[in-house]
């Protein structure tokens, strides 16, 4: 209570008025900090996609892979970078396969190369491509669509082996095939055969290995 004369009313009203206005301003300054610190503070900020961020490392990681040297290239996809784009051009030529908005044939016929070299899990070449798990399954099948298409380019039928064959190799096998024993040995009659035989028994072009059954 402000204890003064009666000529000095008016100033201590106003005072008094300053003084719970300051205090009002002083716990409210401090309310906001409080709120800023410990609410606003535990808050996870959610970052933002952006596509043009990680085109640079995409185009990066698809050079170190194809596009520095032939030993690199051959580790990760088991072929020199001559093959790889004779692969792609053929891929493309024959087996239709075609650059997307996003994503180019080399990329596409690389993580391809990867997954079937190393038995990659779509985890693992999404982080390395800096894809999505849905990008790499899809074009994975696409490139899987293109390669079957080359069929007749790779997958060549042999030739019947003739019983006049003068390859030492055939005539070894044929002794052997015809006596059915080896040196005390049985052999499979499933041996490696490409081919296998014709509705005459004649053999087609053999494997140089045998399986053996003792």
């Amino acid at each position: 209570m402000c204890l003064i004369s009666n000529d000095n009313a008016e100033i201590c009203v106003v005072l008094e008025a300053i003084r719970r206005r300051t205090v009002a301003v002083f716990v409210f300054g401090f309310a906001i900090l409080w709120w800023n610190k410990n609410v606003l503070g535990r808050r996870r900020i959610p970052s933002r996609f952006s596509l043009l961020d990680k085109i640079p490392r995409q185009i990066r990681n698809l050079h170190d892979l194809v596009g520095v040297s032939d030993n690199d290239c051959k580790d990760a996809i088991r072929m020199d970078r001559v093959a790889f784009d004779q692969l792609c051009g053929l891929l493309q030529t024959i087996g239709g396969l075609k650059n997307s908005k996003y994503v180019c044939v080399q990329e596409k016929v690389a993580m391809f190369l990867i997954i079937l070299a190393h038995h990659t899990k779509n985890r693992t070449v999404k982080f390395q491509f800096k894809r999505s798990g849905h990008t790499v399954s899809k074009y994975f099948h696409d490139v899987l669509q293109c390669v079957c298409k080359l069929h007749s380019l790779f997958l060549i039928e042999p030739d019947p082996v003739s019983e006049d064959n003068t390859d030492p190799r055939w005539q070894e096998f044929k002794m052997r095939h015809q006596s059915g024993t080896f040196g005390g040995i049985h052999l499979l009659r499933a041996c490696l055969l490409i081919g296998g035989t014709d509705h005459n028994g004649v053999l087609h072009a053999v494997d140089d290995h045998e399986i053996f059954l003792a």
